[in-house]
């Protein structure tokens, strides 16, 4: 029997109709010391190879976005899905490299590019709420009718990625799971998560993976505490310095019930324990090496959460690390809010967001941005005054500067500069239909006004 389990990472509530065994206690005790007698002679490797689902909604937005051209909008939902997979794994691999090697990554994506593919039945009060409970059992349903468990889309766990709003007996939730279901052939390998295009389903989806390997909210049936914000913790709120970087973690809770599930697949269960050992051939790119926080600087990330109108709080609340304090106006609210930053932004110097560190970052540690703090405005001529051209400023000068941008920009602006009979140093230029530009503004240095022009377009 299977046990399904909803949760909010608001509150990051998990409720999962189960029963605890009080007998189970011993054969616990047992499979907990014969993991860790083959972990003193060995180290395994663990897969978890997830297909992401991809809802028509979610494609509409993307095509939107890709002014309907579809190869470039099924390969920006690859990329966005692999981000998301990506900060998954990245969860899973600090928090429990001591017990074992967990590796999770996106093995494919399968879109859903008419509404009829799989259709959505909306509450009756709403045009935007789903009952996650029955989306859930209609794509277990969906996933045996069309033998995507062992034919042309294996999988250890089927994830539906929702742009909706989840509600349960009036509350909302962002994702609901079977318990300790994952790698089941029966379609139970499947989680549904609400997904609104903001990045923070990262967060849900590690969630999800957790209840689908039989863990629960810390204070559920465990010994561990909320009040320590760990991933699966039930509150987000007055996080203290102690615990600060605790929500990209799991608490030992979790790590034990991870490791109790997977030692018992490998008593009771030859199959899913071996399919937890091999690993299928992705069919998307390793987005890995990127950094997310870099293409998307925080004055976006705010916008995906809250809308146009948002904007990064930092200097307003006069924090001294991002990492762990990220803020985002809420025009609804008028009030800035606490958020969780992408990995890779920009946090100091030469520094950048990693699980809530920052960090020195391998490629631009050694880089001097030439400002003394790295919150004032940055200007653009202290970002060019650079060897090599290529380095690493504050978000509120510019991100990233390339050499081959470098390269090209001033090959074109003094290819302009010599059309239009001018110098390059006094050559000036017009920005047209941008919608927060500056009408015409003279340059010292061509390579300047590529710059402003692209800091200003984002």
């Amino acid at each position: 029997m299977h046990f399904m389990c909803y949760f909010s990472i608001s509150l990051i509530l998990v409720c999962c109709v189960l029963k605890v065994s009080p007998s189970s206690s011993a054969s616990r005790l047992n499979d907990e010391e014969r993991f860790k007698r083959r972990k003193r002679e060995s180290v395994l490797d663990y897969y978890i190879d997830i297909t992401a689902y991809v809802d028509y909604t979610a494609y509409s937005r993307f095509l939107n976005h890709a002014f309907l051209d579809q190869g470039l909008a099924l390969k920006n939902i690859k990329d966005y899905y692999g981000f998301i997979i990506d900060g998954v794994d990245k969860i899973y691999r600090d928090s429990v490299r001591n017990k074992f090697n967990l590796h999770v990554k996106l093995s494919q994506v399968v879109v859903f590019k008419d509404p009829e593919m799989f259709p959505l039945t909306y509450i009756s009060t709403s045009s935007n709420k789903l009952e996650p409970i029955e989306v859930q059992t209609n794509f277990t349903e969906f996933l045996l009718r069309n033998d995507l468990t062992k034919g042309t889309n294996p999988y250890d766990l089927a994830i539906l990625f929702i742009e909706a709003d989840l509600w349960i007996n009036n509350r909302e939730v962002k994702g609901i799971s079977y318990f300790g279901s994952v790698c089941s052939d029966d379609g139970t390998s499947s989680s549904v998560v609400e997904d609104m295009g903001d990045y923070y389903c990262i967060y849900t989806t590690a969630k999800a993976l957790a209840v689908s390997m039989s863990a629960r909210i810390d204070g559920d049936y465990n010994n561990c505490s909320s009040e320590d914000f760990y991933l699966m913790s039930n509150q987000l709120s007055n996080i203290t310095d102690s615990s600060v970087l605790n929500p990209w973690r799991l608490s030992n809770c979790t790590i034990e019930s991870i490791v109790m599930f997977i030692s018992s697949l490998e008593n009771t269960s030859s199959s899913r324990h071996a399919c937890l050992l091999n690993t299928t051939v992705t069919h998307v790119s390793d987005v890995s090496p990127r950094l997310l926080g870099q293409e998307i600087y925080p004055d976006k990330q705010c916008q995906l959460k809250y809308g146009q109108t948002s904007y990064d709080c930092q200097r307003k609340n006069m924090t001294s690390n991002i990492c762990t304090h990220m803020f985002c106006f809420d025009p609804n609210r008028s009030t800035c809010l606490r958020q969780l930053p992408l990995h890779g932004t920009t946090c100091s110097c030469g520094k950048i967001c990693n699980q809530g560190a920052c960090v020195d970052d391998q490629i631009f540690q050694n880089i001097d941005c030439g400002v003394t703090n790295a919150w004032s405005n940055c200007t653009l001529d202290s970002c060019l005054n650079k060897a090599g051209g290529s380095e690493l400023c504050p978000h509120t000068c510019i991100t990233y500067v390339t050499y081959l941008a470098y390269l090209a920009s001033k090959s074109y602006l003094m290819a302009k500069s010599n059309q239009a009979g001018q110098n390059p140093a006094t050559f000036s230029f017009s920005l047209i239909n941008i919608k927060d530009s500056w009408n015409s503004f003279k340059i010292t240095n061509p390579v300047e006004m590529y710059l402003a022009f692209s800091y200003r377009k984002l």
